[in-house]
């Protein structure tokens, strides 16, 4: 019956209108009934169970609910929910939704809109961060500036306003970020390989675990101290020797006879070895910042602050420096990355990428000199970053307690302890603020383009 009822819908229902009421009998004074537009159920005129949009067509309360259910988990396609008869479109408001939905599919519907109206407006977001659903707005709003690193002030999370993912300047672009990772994901089976977890001491061969942020490493066995990046001897790194970080600069082995044989991929492979190694040490130091951090902010300020009879609030300054450590780090591991693209000529890919970085029009004598200032100015933030993450990290346990390494302190002088402790809050005030220029300095520059920044430079 429901087959033959469906298959000739019009001709049925037209049947069902032209039938006149039977007048004989007890039928004579029932009262004419109100259909429900899908299940056909009879309603008395007037009855609560048989509602409309404002558009004449009756739906009882049954079939508004599931109507209403089916559209709340599509509702991410549209902002509108109209009536249930194709034809019509007429919206469905508010107010008759609050009778006929369930809680669950309201608020359904509520989150859907709120997120296409999020998604439409372009400077609001909701923030990526763990267990966070707060949203995000730009206070100036400009589609084409650079700066889409955002910070949420509910949960401190810092994050990319057009990727949503990790922020990541001075790589302006989320594409060559994508780029980045796919290069990484394609190689990363030579990568596991030829990096491990730990180092061995170039002195004694011991294998060393790196647990701190900081690149300057001390054997505990041999009291050697070297450079976790190149394992050079730590001494060799000094500003009186002039080579201050040098290890950072990716140099060819000239020297080789055979280097000029070598194969096109293998050159590729070394270089791009080179510049993820750093990226990678760079984003496990930020991991282990974030922990040392939560330490420092849980149990070390306040055994701090008894030990040295110091008020906790006087300690904000640690905490400033901490976060300038962590947010200057994860800009020197994207530093990396753009060297990486602005100075390659690896494939076609790589120097399209390069020109968001340096004009093609230029001849090899100025990007050799463009090179050699951004690696300038990526060592002056680099010193500066390295010198207050040893503050942090190292100088600081010095005047914990439970955790000093210095034996020379005696208890009793409680007045060089005071002495010693001002002198380190003042050189940690002045590295946080000449760290945080550094970078802002080194960041504009690669945001701007090299070629358009030392013009205005030399200018």
């Amino acid at each position: 019956m429901q087959e033959m009822w469906f298959e000739e819908f019009d001709e049925n229902m037209g049947k069902v209108s032209s039938q006149q009421p039977n007048t004989t009998g007890s039928m004579k004074d029932a009262p004419e009934l109100s259909n429900c537009n899908i299940c056909f159920e009879g309603f008395p005129p007037g009855s609560d169970e048989l509602l409309d949009c404002g558009c004449g067509h009756s739906f009882c309360l049954e079939c508004w609910g599931g109507y209403i259910s089916s559209r709340a988990e599509d509702a991410s396609s549209s902002l509108r929910i109209d009536c249930p008869i194709p034809e019509c479109g007429r919206m469905v408001k508010g107010h008759l939704m609050a009778k006929v939905a369930t809680p669950e599919d309201l608020e359904k519907i509520k989150a859907a809109t709120i997120a296409n109206f999020v998604d439409k407006i372009g400077y609001i977001c909701v923030c990526p961060g763990v267990d966070c659903d707060k949203y995000i707005r730009l206070h100036e709003p400009i589609r084409d500036a650079c700066v889409k690193d955002v910070r949420c002030s509910w949960c401190h999370t810092d994050f990319c306003f057009d990727c949503l993912g990790e922020a990541h300047r001075p790589v302006t672009s989320c594409d060559i970020v994508k780029r980045w990772e796919l290069k990484n994901t394609s190689d990363r089976a030579n990568m596991d390989w030829i990096i491990s977890h730990t180092k061995p001491c170039p002195s004694c061969k011991r294998p060393i675990e790196k647990d701190k942020g900081c690149m300057h490493m001390h054997c505990t066995r041999c009291g050697h101290h070297f450079c976790w990046l190149c394992l050079g001897d730590w001494s060799r790194h000094g500003e009186n020797t002039g080579g201050y970080y040098n290890c950072r600069l990716y140099q060819e082995n000239k020297n080789n006879p055979d280097e000029k044989k070598r194969k096109a991929a293998e050159k590729s492979l070394n270089r791009h070895l080179h510049f993820f190694e750093r990226w990678s040490e760079h984003d496990k130091a930020m991991k282990i910042l974030i922990t040392a951090k939560h330490e420092w902010e849980t149990v070390d300020k306040e055994n701090l602050s008894k030990a040295r009879h110091i008020p906790v609030g006087a300690l904000e300054f640690v905490s400033e420096a901490w976060d300038v450590v962590n947010r200057c780090r994860r800009v020197l591991k994207w530093t990396y990355v753009a060297a990486y693209f602005a100075f390659s000529t690896d494939s076609k890919e790589d120097k399209e990428i390069s020109k968001s970085f340096i004009s093609d029009q230029i001849s090899k004598k100025k990007r050799d000199q463009y090179k050699a200032f951004f690696e300038f100015s990526q060592q002056d933030a680099e010193v500066s970053l390295e010198r207050l993450s040893h503050k942090v990290e190292t100088e600081l346990m010095d005047f914990i307690p439970e955790k000093s390494r210095l034996k020379k302190r005696k208890s009793g002088d409680d007045e060089g302890a005071e002495k010693d402790f001002e002198a380190f809050r003042n050189e940690v005030i002045g590295l946080s603020s000449v760290t945080k220029g550094a970078f802002e300095k080194m960041t504009k520059f690669l945001e701007r383009g090299l070629d358009k920044s030392i013009q205005a430079f030399n200018t």
